[in-house]
This record gives structure tokens, sequence and C-alpha cells, in this order.
């Protein structure tokens, strides 16, 4: 009986959630080889990625530095990136500027992502910190290669990343020291 009113009570609660939302209904189903496309493409984005160059007609790249990160993990990624500019004295840098988020993506098999932010932020004009507004959509040609990857988007912008390859993770035991690796034929002690 309370199995019963407990099941009753779940099915009731779930009848208020909203229903799933699958693709876009303005979008076309992936057949079965264009959905293969788009896993290959999606598998190739994973990890970690360095910005190697970034190019933007909205700031000026004379003197420029850039530095920026983005970790892709199933469709979602996360990228930072820092600009600033080298001082006219030639140490020090200047007009410092950021931009953080999380976002996630969709990517079709001739290459174009579109993106939704989840959480970002970014220094305005006046040098504060803003929130982006989430959902915020952007849209990139993505083109892959061995080890490196690009992103340009409408407005010229682009960025060129390099894959960072994982270094092999070493086990260690709590004093800090390696722990040898086991043979496959190994048994274990009992």
């Amino acid at each position: 009986m309370r199995t019963t009113a407990v099941s009753g009570l779940a099915v009731l609660a779930l009848a208020f959630l909203p229903a799933a939302q699958d693709r876009d209904p303005g979008k076309p189903t992936p057949t079965a080889t264009e959905k293969k496309t788009i896993e290959a493409k999606v598998a190739a984005m994973q990890g970690l990625w360095r910005v190697r160059e970034m190019k933007t007609p909205r700031l000026e790249a004379a003197r420029r530095l850039d530095a920026g990160f983005v970790l892709v993990s199933g469709l979602t990624f996360s990228i930072e990136l820092h600009t600033g500019y080298v001082a006219p004295d030639g140490k020090n840098v200047i007009n410092k500027d950021f931009q953080s988020g999380m976002h996630r993506f969709e990517i079709d098999d001739s290459g174009f992502m579109e993106t939704k932010t989840v959480i970002g932020s970014f220094y305005n004009e006046l040098g504060l910190l803003q929130f982006e507004q989430p959902n915020k959509e952007r849209r990139y040609e993505v083109k892959l290669g061995a080890e490196d990857m690009s992103w340009t988007n409408a407005d010229g912008t682009s960025f060129l990343f390099e894959k960072l390859n994982e270094p092999k993770a070493v086990r260690r035991d709590v004093f800090g020291r390696p722990i040898p690796e086991k043979k496959k034929d190994a048994k274990e002690p009992k």
C-alpha cells in the first residue's frame, strides 16, 4: 500500500515537470552518416586546448598579448581568455581584459557550432566585472586538424587552438612516492 502511494506521488510529481526538449524543431534530424560525422568531430574536440592565436576586429593587434585555454568535455566547454597590451616602457602590461565562461554547444556535420552560455563573466568598457547573459548564443565555423582546431565567427573573430596532451597520470602512495604499474598477468595478493 505504502509503495503504491509513493509510486503514485512520484508519477504525479513527474507530470508537473516540463517535457524534455529535443533538438530545435527547426533543425532537421541528422542522418546516420551525419551523426557519425558529428560524433567524430565532438570526439576530436575533447580535452584541453591552448589559444595559439586570436584575431578580432574589435581589438587592436599591435603590442597585444593574449593567453587562453578551452577545455571541452562532452557537449560543454569552458573557456578563459586574457588580453593586455605591452606598455610604452616595454615592461608592463596595460589595459588588461579577460573573459571566462562555460558554454553548451551543438555542432553539425559541416562543422558549424552553435553555443549557448551557461555562465560567464568579463570586464566591461569601464573595467568592471560584468556577468554574461545566460543562453547567449554564438555561432562558429570549426575546423579540426590532427593537433589544432580553429573557430571563426561571422564578425571575423577567430581562435586557433593547439591540443595539449594529457600527461600520463602517475599513481602515488600516501608519501608521494610513485607506485609501479602492475603487470597485466600479475595476480592480486589476497
